[in-house]
């Protein structure tokens, strides 16, 4: 390991040392209908700002803070840092919650769920609002209730730590290369493994969704080749993740149709 990523290592796992957490996993439907797999979500590098509100007025300013630290990250890193704006007791309906959220500035560039599916309690008690911050192998980076979840400079620091932390993740995955090459029809993908270890290979859509999973057992050091069907798939932007018990990495792909 070189001196510069041990530097950075060294200060991802100090300042992130109070948030070593785990965050509970979710699957759950926005209120647009779109599907929502956390960890899967978290897998393809995303840093994902969670966004506990009633709705109500004291959640407004905190709320407001949250979305606008995430948008500052728009420029340096697109559709990376995420914004979900999530009802507290999954009970409001959605048409009200994106109204209270338009009205108060938060802008679009969130995603809006009602749903029990994901529980407030499990991130460690309830908050008007409570703001938690998770990426990188679903660890949490800030988790904090009432006025305390709107403090931007806190915010960002959690931000930038679970943004490392991402980078140093896919910087040690250099135990296996993957790589991957669409068709209409296949996916052909080739990978290498420096020791023994049970492989996995995954297929996750842009927004996060496990689509398709392949246990290739488990296989000696060596270099492999597997084909994975795409033609039930609509064309967009892919995911192929590879798994093994200590590591797991992932490259995108582009399916044209």
């Amino acid at each position: 390991m070189n001196q510069k990523l041990l530097a950075l290592l060294c200060s991802v796992l100090f300042s992130t040392a109070a948030f070593s957490q785990t965050a509970p996993d979710f699957t759950a439907l926005d209120c647009e209908t779109g599907s929502h797999h956390l960890y899967a979500e978290l897998s393809t590098g995303k840093v994902i700002v969670l966004c506990f509100v009633m709705p109500c007025s004291t959640c407004i300013l905190p709320s407001l803070t949250a979305y606008n630290v995430c948008q500052s990250y728009s420029s340096s890193h697109p559709d990376t840092v995420l914004f979900y704006l999530i009802d507290d007791a999954g009970n409001t309906p959605c048409t009200t919650l994106n109204g209270w959220a338009d009205n108060n500035n938060i802008g679009p560039n969130r995603t809006t769920f009602s749903t029990t599916n994901i529980l407030e309690t499990n991130y460690g008690g309830t908050g008007m609002p409570h703001v938690v911050v998770v990426g990188a192998n679903a660890h949490e980076y800030f988790n904090e209730l009432n006025a305390a979840a709107g403090n931007a400079v806190n915010l960002q620091a959690a931000i930038n730590a679970a943004l490392a932390a991402t980078a140093i993740q896919e910087i040690s995955g250099g135990t296996f290369q993957l790589s991957a090459v669409a068709n209409s029809q296949t996916l052909n993908v080739n990978y290498s493994l420096a020791s023994q270890a049970n492989a996995v290979l995954e297929i996750i859509n842009e927004t996060g969704q496990l689509v398709q999973s392949r246990k290739m057992g488990k296989q000696p050091a060596g270099s492999y080749h597997a084909d994975m069907n795409l033609q039930d798939f609509a064309g967009g932007i892919y995911f192929v993740r590879l798994n093994t018990e200590t590591i797991s990495q992932s490259v995108k792909f582009i399916l044209s149709k």
